[in-house]
């Protein structure tokens, strides 16, 4: 599910928007950091923010009176801009988020489109921010439904969207959050304060596929088990980090329909649309390797 790496940059009085939007990125198919809820305790501070400001694909920077007067996120930006200078690639791109209109872009800056982030039209500029991290927005991102389709004219990544729609059953509906919550217990009591949720881990661990050809179309069909693993980092104890697992399973129905065009040799199929239904089966509590499924166990 890991998408572009994207580092947040924020002064002190933008920290909750901050965190909310890592959270909304993460549930979109992005791979966000942001300090407060990204950065591995005990280890050097600034060091992990240059090191992840180097490997990331953008560097959003969220533009407010409060950032112009902070000097950690004016060295952000000036590391940022080096990186960008310095990479063949660009990279990272730098976006900034101009929350308060009346403040002055960094000149490090100046070239970046900037893109206006409003309390007010968060969904919309939100949305805008997709777009420029390349990130189409999934229609799993809006369903709380236990078994829902979505169809569209190209093909689905199907482990991302169930990762997409496994984070969002969690933060939305009720009953998967209460589960969800309760599996999670343990790791929020050793957390002291500092629990965090990393991205999902998708392990396929069965899959079928078959294909019907049938004029004037051909159709391929899969089924799938997906284990959507959710790593809960809980601090330390004896000087090591604790992470312990919990996997919720999502069934995968996917129907890959190809329109037939040409004739002969020159006969070739194009995708004419992609039907994923994805269902809510449960939670499993991991107790050991992700990567092996029958370590799992129904909660």
């Amino acid at each position: 599910m890991a998408g572009p790496k994207t580092f947040i940059s924020y002064s002190e009085p933008d920290r909750a928007l901050a965190q909310r939007l890592k959270g909304d990125l993460d549930r979109n198919g992005c791979d966000p950091w942001q300090f407060d809820l990204s950065a591995v305790p005990g280890t050097d501070a600034w060091g992990a923010i240059l090191e992840r400001i180097e490997k990331s694909d953008f560097f959003v920077a969220i533009l407010s009176r409060g950032a112009t007067a902070s000097r950690a996120v004016q060295e952000e930006i000036a590391h940022a801009h080096y990186c960008g200078v310095n990479s063949a690639e660009g990279r990272p791109r730098m976006i900034p988020l101009v929350v308060d209109q009346d403040v002055a872009v960094p000149r490090q800056m100046v070239r970046a489109v900037r893109l206006p982030f409003r309390q007010e039209h968060y969904n919309n500029d939100f949305e805008r921010l997709l777009n420029a991290l390349g990130i189409e927005k999934s229609p799993f991102s809006f369903t709380t439904d236990l078994d829902v389709t979505f169809s569209r004219g190209k093909e689905f990544d199907v482990e991302r969207e169930a990762g997409i729609y496994a984070s969002k059953l969690i933060h939305d509906e009720p009953e998967v959050r209460r589960v969800f919550d309760q599996l999670s217990a343990n790791a929020r009591a050793m957390a002291g304060g500092r629990w965090r949720m990393p991205l999902p881990t998708m392990v396929t661990w069965e899959a079928n596929t078959w294909g019907e050809a049938r004029q004037p179309q051909l159709v391929r069909k899969s089924e799938f088990k997906i284990l959507v693993i959710f790593p809960l980092r809980c601090g330390f104890h004896t000087g090591y980090e604790v992470t312990e697992r919990v996997a919720m399973e999502i069934e995968a129905f996917d129907e890959l329909k190809y329109d037939y065009v040409g004739s002969g040799d020159a006969l070739d199929v194009i995708l004419h649309s992609d039907t994923l239904r994805l269902k809510f089966v449960g939670f499993r509590e991991v107790i050991s390797s992700p990567l092996n499924a029958e370590s799992a166990s129904n909660n």
